[in-house]
């Protein structure tokens, strides 16, 4: 049974790109330290949050090359990814669907309708959305002032609120 630690940093997180990582863990004094690398939140391409908004799954390069990749397996360092399925970019294909498309996009329920959501659990305000009731906002979490909205005009004219991180 291996149990070294992992090790959890971005892929930019000591220099600017996952082969100053790999660069590091290739030193004899590091060698054999860690089992398996958490690399934090991505290797995609993303656009906001540090790569938690995730623009498609391609490899982003400018962070990470497949040598980078295959000299952490060499090393025998197991990767832990995360797909962040729920914070696709405003600049994904899948959105940019959604708002081209509304009701009749293939990705309608990939994102999350605010109204649907909360509906049963809030009051309608004049802006368009459900204000949840205080006891349901209270137990959770949000990074930002606000609600995490952000209202999409579909095709027809509509504005809807999708939950946006």
């Amino acid at each position: 049974m291996n149990n070294k630690p992992m090790l959890n940093a971005y892929p930019d997180s000591l220099g600017g790109k996952l082969s100053d990582i790999t660069a590091l863990l290739k030193k004899k004094e590091m060698q054999d330290t860690f089992s398996s690398f958490y690399i934090l939140p991505s290797l995609y391409h993303s656009d906001l949050d540090r790569g938690f908004s995730v623009v498609d799954y391609n490899l982003n390069e400018e962070l990470a090359t497949t040598e980078d990749l295959s000299q952490l397996k060499e090393l025998g360092i197991d990767l832990k990814l995360d797909f962040i399925l729920n914070h696709a970019s405003a600049q994904s294909p899948q959105f940019k669907d959604l708002v081209e498309k509304g009701d009749e996009s293939e990705y309608r329920d990939f994102f999350i309708d605010w109204n649907k959501f909360w509906e049963g659990h809030g009051v309608m305000t004049d802006e368009g959305y459900i204000q949840p009731d205080e006891s349901c906002l209270k137990q959770m979490f949000f990074r930002k002032p606000g609600l995490p909205i952000l209202m999409v005009e579909f095709p027809d004219g509509r504005r809807v609120p999708y939950w946006n991180t």
